[in-house]
């Protein structure tokens, strides 16, 4: 009888070995999925977070309402084009940022670019289904001389501040040395802690910036991170902590971690900061920042911080580790020029591209 129990015993304990073992050695798989096409190029993905729905923002100034992956109305919650100047492919409505009260003050803000080429955030209300326009209310100005490099970006933090990332406005090289001239909005990081103020104050967060194309928070942390694109060799991924955001990131003194314009100096009291990942123009030529998946449905990328190449489709994704990259890798997966990633309420991933096709971030 003994010898029977025993043999049970050790037989269920290499079992719960067995499956132990199979478990730990099986790293649950994962990919961007189609989810959804038929738009025009994809500049904005988010979404209120106390709302199921989607929001796809285009260039051209319409912004969608999806829910579960379909349209919920045939026409746009928002359209933009009467406001929006989009006359080339580089300029037009950026991105919209919901209030963290939207529910309750339906508030929402947009990036995007007038007439006169002036860089603009406005906010607008809604009835909870439309914009109503006649809300429309300018936050802040930014002329951009030369009709190139916008950033666009807009999120709120977790601090509540709403951010807004500013490109330098130059063509080649910061001819108007935007990057280091702190006197102008062009070519930093900006923030205002009271968007809904009569006129509310904006603050230079970061600057030493080219053409951030998509910042985020971590939802989890508080930590920025920021892609930057580069000029004639590198593009760059910028990280700062919650507890201390201001950073002077180089450009146009340098281009990721390397010599640009040696007759530039470095102006302002934030620190150099150097970026956390960099990859040269061999493997690809424009950055596309994504955000740090904390979503639920996908285990296996849970904590990682993906990101991507407009020119080459490719994907890559690395963890954080006291302010650090670590297990940079190269992802499987590919889609043609990929222009922005974007959240859902739930923390979802989701990339959108220039052809107007939309996936998510899945289990194999």
């Amino acid at each position: 009888m003994r010898r029977l129990l025993l043999a049970g015993l050790l037989a269920a304990i290499g079992l719960a070995a067995a499956l132990a073992g199979s478990a730990g050695a099986v790293e649950p798989g994962y990919n961007f999925r189609p989810l959804v096409s038929g738009f025009s190029t994809v500049t904005g993905i988010t979404a209120p977070r106390s709302s199921s729905d989607l929001y796809v923002v285009e260039l051209s100034g319409h912004v969608w309402v999806l829910l579960n992956g379909t349209r919920r109305r045939a026409d746009a919650f928002a359209d933009f084009s009467g406001i929006v100047r989009h006359d080339r492919g580089d300029n037009g409505l950026f991105s919209i940022a919901f209030s963290p009260s939207y529910a309750t003050n339906h508030l929402f803000y947009i990036d995007y670019v007038d007439a006169n080429n002036d860089i603009r955030v406005d906010e607008f209300k809604s009835d909870g289904q439309h914009v109503i326009m006649s809300s429309q209310r300018h936050l802040l100005v930014a002329h951009d001389p030369i009709f190139d490099h916008y950033g666009g970006q807009l999120q709120f933090g977790t601090d509540g501040k709403l951010y807004s990332s500013i490109g330098d406005g130059g063509c080649c090289g910061d001819p108007l040395l935007s990057g280091q001239d702190m006197g102008t909005f062009l070519g930093k990081l900006v923030a205002t802690a009271n968007p809904t103020a009569a006129t509310p104050a904006w603050n230079i967060v970061a600057n030493g910036l080219r053409n951030p194309w998509r910042f985020s928070f971590d939802r989890s942390t508080g930590d920025l991170l920021m892609a930057d694109v580069g000029q004639d060799s590198w593009e760059e991924v910028d990280y700062r902590p919650r507890a201390s955001l201001n950073a002077n990131f180089g450009w146009s003194r340098y281009e990721g971690r390397h010599d640009y314009n040696t007759g530039v100096t470095l102006q302002g009291t934030f620190p150099l900061t150097w970026p956390i990942v960099e990859y040269p123009h061999s493997q690809g030529c424009a950055i596309t920042g994504g955000y740090v998946y904390r979503g639920l449905q996908v285990f296996g990328a849970r904590g990682r911080y993906f990101y991507a190449d407009f020119c080459k489709g490719t994907f890559w994704s690395f963890l954080l580790s006291n302010g650090q990259a670590v297990g940079q890798k190269r992802e499987s997966f590919h889609a043609t020029n990929p222009t922005t990633f974007g959240e859902d309420s739930r923390g979802e991933l989701y990339v959108g591209t220039l052809g107007g096709q939309i996936y998510k971030l899945s289990s194999f």
